[in-house]
């Protein structure tokens, strides 16, 4: 960031990789979450942790839908705009936070019994 000349601030958290557990934490500690990326989305969801989604679409549309997770692009003004407006309205985020979700009841079993039907002989 320095190279770059870029400014962070003393409330983002700037790391080196992190371990499954840790990056969890993270998250689960967040007012709320800035990603590109779909694993993160869905995760920020079952933590009931607000997502803003930084593409134009996104394989979970059903967070998105149900109001957990924001789609608001690449568009730095807007994703500004889309960040002050949760952090200035902190009602906003616990009603995000508040949506229910059905999350897959046995998603292990659910995997077993796909790959069985489709990998037969």
């Amino acid at each position: 960031m320095d190279d770059c000349n870029i400014e962070i601030s003393n409330n983002v958290v700037m790391t080196d990789p992190l371990g499954y557990k840790d990056f969890i934490g993270l998250i689960a500690s967040s007012k709320l979450v800035l990603t590109d990326s779909g694993g993160v989305q869905e995760e920020a969801a079952v933590l009931n942790i607000p997502c803003l989604i930084l593409r134009d679409t996104t394989e979970w549309m059903a967070y998105v839908e149900a109001g957990k997770n924001m789609i608001i692009g690449t568009d730095s003004e807007k994703i500004i705009d889309s960040v002050n407006d949760l952090l200035s309205n902190p009602e906003k985020i616990e009603d995000m936070k508040n949506i229910k979700i059905q999350i897959e009841d046995n998603p292990s079993k659910m995997i077993v019994s796909t790959l069985k039907k489709n990998l037969k002989n």
